[in-house]
């Protein structure tokens, strides 16, 4: 590999990153209260929007069009190149910004998935990207090159400083990165066949989220001293619902005409999640349901 100049360090590459979220993150949050009326009508479609906003900025500011640089790339004196020295094509800069953001910009998505296959699948694919990313990006200290970089053949350089010889990847990092990768998928993973095995949990959860309000439920047993106990999060379709009391009194109410046999209690999260690019907006409440061992 000669580079005309010295692969960019971690420091530059992450404050480049922060300089260019900021900016994002302010378009975002103002693109989101503008449609917010409309976001809860069509989530999946408004966050798939978001997802192809930001990845615009990167895909066309890190190619040809501007020698490889973002905003924040600009200020820190850095720039994104393929491996011969050139600039990226806008299409493998689009590719590049999309594998990037994939688990940044869609993480919420995964709430407004029905079906179990597609949560199982959708999280499997957040999860795979996602940790790549961090583990290549953390440990190949040699190219410096992620996920997105080595899939385009891309590499950042530090146009400040001269050019250096450096190593190829470790070819032990891809062996590492499968066990990293299994290890992280099955921490994301368990809880959710878990709660889909249990009898109880799962009649539980289908019930709940029959309420065509609700469209996540996550449930788990907890034994609290000697008691058991159940945890939930109920994310639901609409921000005002989380402090609505007449929600939560049919919340009661339902989960109150459930066989749940030895359960002391049930330990509830009501969340609201909207997510648009960078910006995400979260509505929380803790409630305590009524006693219910029998």
């Amino acid at each position: 590999m000669h580079l005309k100049h010295d692969i960019a360090g971690f420091d530059r590459r992450f404050f480049s990153f922060f300089i260019d979220a900021i900016l994002l993150c302010l378009l975002s949050t103002l693109i989101f209260l503008f449609i917010d009326d409309y976001y809860y009508h069509k989530p999946i479609l408004f966050t798939l929007l978001g997802f192809g906003f930001v990845s615009l900025y990167f895909g066309f500011l890190d190619s040809t069009m501007t020698k490889g640089r973002s905003i924040g790339k600009s200020l820190l004196g850095i720039r994104v190149v393929k491996t011969n020295n050139a600039y990226l094509p806008v299409i493998q800069s689009l590719i590049r910004a999309l594998i990037f953001l994939f688990p940044i910009c869609l993480s919420s998505l995964f709430y407004w998935v029905g079906s179990f296959p597609m949560k199982v699948a959708l999280i499997s694919v957040l999860t795979v990207i996602g940790a790549s990313l961090f583990y290549l990006f953390i440990f190949n200290r040699n190219t410096k090159q992620s996920l997105h970089d080595l899939l385009v053949n891309s590499i950042v350089i530090d146009s400040r400083k001269a050019p250096a010889e450096r190593e190829t990847i470790w070819k032990y990092h891809f062996l590492f990165l499968i066990v990293f990768i299994a290890v992280i998928l099955f921490l994301r993973l368990n809880p959710l066949f878990q709660q889909n095995n249990d009898p109880m949990l799962h009649a539980l959860v289908d019930n709940i989220q029959s309420d065509e309000q609700i469209v996540h439920v996550r449930a788990k047993n907890e034994i609290d001293n000697t008691e058991k106990n159940i945890a939930m999060n109920i994310y639901v379709n609409d921000p005002s619902l989380v402090n609505n009391v007449n929600f939560q009194q049919k919340l009661e109410n339902s989960v109150q005409q459930q066989n749940l046999p030895n359960v002391s209690k049930i330990n509830a999260h009501i969340y609201s999640v909207g997510q648009f690019g960078l910006y995400v907006v979260l509505h929380q409440k803790d409630l305590v349901l009524s006693h219910l061992k029998k």
